[in-house]
């Protein structure tokens, strides 16, 4: 690996040299960028079928199992 000195203050830090990205990851940050907004849509459909859920069966109104 590649690596430059550069010194910060009195330490000296041995950092990898920065690399453009290759074509693999940028279809890696494509997909990681769908599986979050896939994950993101599900959370939302989820809070919206809860609400529905709320206003059409009110917790007042449920039934409850007490044995």
């Amino acid at each position: 690996m590649n690596t430059s000195e550069e010194p910060v203050g009195l330490l000296t830090i041995n950092a990898p040299r920065p690399r453009s990205l290759s074509s693999a990851d940028v279809e890696i940050v494509k997909l990681f960028t769908q599986i979050v907004q896939t994950v993101n849509l599900v959370c939302k459909a989820i809070d919206d079928v809860d609400d529905y859920a709320q206003v059409v069966f009110p917790k007042d109104r449920r039934c409850t199992h007490e044995t």
